[in-house]
């Protein structure tokens, strides 16, 4: 009994601080997906050098090993964009080769520096596109009629938004990639700051605790240039019966009022966000 712990908790052990420590990086370090994969191949290759001469099958050792984070990746990551389904796998091909790769001696370099050319490529190229499209949706409906609060305490229709393109950006203070994503709007509302046909506002959705005093306190610490709204009660949020409660939730509106295209969600992964954001603006008002 004894043996077979040891046996079994060797590789199980190495796995699960592998898988907790790319949890704890996702928490507290960052959700880029670029930097996650990468960072999960190397960390899971190295559990397979660690267990490669533990006396199991590949098969055991691998289940062993990876079990943990495949369970934690897909109820985390994947229930929301199950277009990255390909980091656990190359997590367990990065195992598999660390493992199963030294046996065939001179061959393995040329495996593993093809291996390692995927990775690169897919880091680079393939993740920003998975997540464009995981997140972002086109859209055609009418944007509901509601009243939002200016930083005056003024009263702001949604319905006088029309005539315009317009982007709505709903945030929270607290919310770390509403405030990622704040970086990338402002270089959008940059590239359109001479086309008065096109207005920003980020509209703080009174969702994790917000207050306007916070809002106005987070506002005064920025020197961004948006039209800032308050959604009181999350009253407008609510109307627009959206399938998702998560921020940052961005809408863009064509000049008739109809909700065109929806992108739920940021990753700093994203690294083409602006740039299609732009394409998305202008498509619609070429439409117009």
């Amino acid at each position: 009994m004894a043996t077979t712990f040891r046996l079994l908790g060797k590789p199980l052990l190495t796995g699960l601080a592998a898988s907790i420590l790319l949890v704890l990086i996702m928490v507290f370090v960052t959700i880029n997906f670029q930097v996650i994969l990468p960072l999960g191949v190397l960390l899971f290759y190295l559990s397979g050098r660690i267990n490669k001469s533990v006396p199991l099958s590949i098969v055991m050792k691998l289940l062993l090993i990876m079990w943990s984070f495949i369970v934690l990746f897909a109820l985390f990551v994947l229930t929301e964009i199950p277009a990255l389904f390909y980091i656990p796998l190359f997590c367990l091909l990065s195992c598999w080769l660390a493992i199963w790769a030294p046996k065939l001696k001179l061959r393995s370099g040329i495996l593993l520096t093809f291996f390692a050319v995927m990775v690169v490529f897919f880091m680079l190229y393939v993740i920003p596109i998975s997540l464009k499209d995981s997140l972002s949706e086109a859209l055609y409906k009418p944007m509901p009629v509601a009243e939002l609060t200016d930083l005056n305490n003024s009263i702001i229709s949604t319905g006088d938004f029309k005539g315009k393109t317009v982007v709505l950006d709903f945030f929270g203070t607290w919310c770390k990639p509403c405030i990622q994503e704040l970086k990338e709007l402002n270089h959008v509302q940059q590239y359109f700051k001479d086309d008065p046909s096109v207005a920003f506002f980020v509209i703080n959705a009174d969702l994790g605790g917000d207050t306007p005093e916070k809002f106005e306190r987070f506002i005064a610490a920025q020197s961004y240039r948006f039209s800032y709204l308050y959604d009181h009660e999350s009253s407008f949020f609510k109307q627009l019966q959206l399938n998702t409660s998560g921020l940052p939730y961005l809408l863009v509106v064509d000049k008739n009022g109809m909700l065109r295209w929806q992108h739920v969600g940021f990753n700093s992964a994203e690294t083409n966000f602006a740039e299609n954001l732009i394409t998305t603006i202008r498509q619609i008002q070429d439409e117009e």
